[in-house]
Formats: C-alpha cells, sequence, structure tokens
C-alpha cells in the first residue's frame, strides 16, 4: 500500500536497507503495516506478491501442526515424575544416533545427594550441613520454579545412590 517506498532512497537497495538508522525505520514501517493484519491474511499476500512470511509460533500451535507431529517434532515422553507429557522433540534428527528425552526436566536441585554422594563423596551430614546452611537446596515455592506436583510420591524418578 505504499509503492513511492520503492523510490525512496533509504530503501532502494539492498546495501541502503542494511544502514541502521533504515533497517529500524523501514521495520517500524512493516510492524505498522502487519498489527493491523491477520496471519493469513499476510501469508496470502506473501504467496501472492514472493516475499517471506512465517506465523510466530508458541507451544499450542506446535502441539496442533500435523507436520511437525508428522516429522516427530513433537511426541508424548513419559516423565517419571510429571507422568506422560507432550514435548517438542529434538531438532537434528539423526539415522545412527538418533536423540530421545528421558525426562522434561527435572525440579531444581532433584539429584544433589546423589551427585555430592556419588561423585564428589560427601557424607550424609555434611549434605545436611549445607542444606542447613542454604549452600543448597531444593525447590521453593516462592518465587514459582520447576518443582514436583504436589501428589508427587516422592519416590518416582528418584536416582538410587
Amino acid at each position: 500500500g505504499k509503492p513511492d517506498l520503492a523510490q525512496d532512497s533509504r530503501f532502494a537497495t539492498h546495501l541502503e536497507r542494511l544502514k541502521e538508522e533504515n533497517a529500524v525505520e523501514l521495520l517500524s514501517m512493516i510492524r505498522a503495516w502487519a498489527a493491523g493484519k491477520t496471519y493469513g491474511e499476510i501469508d496470502q499476500l506473501a504467496s501472492q506478491y514472493g516475499f517471506g512470511a512465517q506465523k510466530v509460533a508458541n507451544g499450542k500451535d506446535h502441539f496442533e501442526d500435523e507436520h511437525l507431529r508428522r516429522r516427530n517434532f513433537t511426541y508424548y515422553v513419559d516423565d517419571p515424575i510429571y507422568g506422560e507429557l507432550y514435548e517438542e522433540g529434538i531438532a537434528p534428527k539423526l539415522s545412527e544416533t538418533p536423540g530421545r528425552i528421558k525426562w522434561a526436566g527435572k525440579p531444581v536441585g532433584f539429584d544433589n545427594e546423589y551427585v555430592l554422594k556419588r561423585f564428589l563423596g560427601l557424607k550424609t551430614k555434611k549434605i545436611k550441613y549445607l542444606k542447613e546452611k542454604n549452600i543448597i537446596g531444593k525447590w521453593v515455592d516462592v518465587p514459582p520454579g520447576r518443582k514436583p506436583p504436589q501428589d508427587w510420591d516422592g519416590k518416582s524418578g528418584v536416582l538410587l545412590v
């Protein structure tokens, strides 16, 4: 809707558009133009006029995208703590060494005891002291962070020392 921009010396060539002040100005105009349109309208115009456009997808979009499902980008994971979850998958698809997700992400400090005992050789008494002095810790309610679900049994997903 602004054919005069093609004649504007700030945007006439690729090198001119790359200059910071020109790029900032052009992106501002593009944002204002796109703000009043749906993704479908922009996608149709991109196809019609040959420019690149792609929707910024959120988790729900990825979950519902049949193309991503067929390419194994999203799939179910049976997490030992959280149960069955739908996750975004491993990006590189390697035939010899395929990636995998074993769990969704453990709560903060979940394996402290295991790591401190097994790899650092600390005794239970020393670990208790570190906890009391707030040198190490686990999940907290405030601020919110990764922690087990309220109905977690305290055993599932734990590595044995």
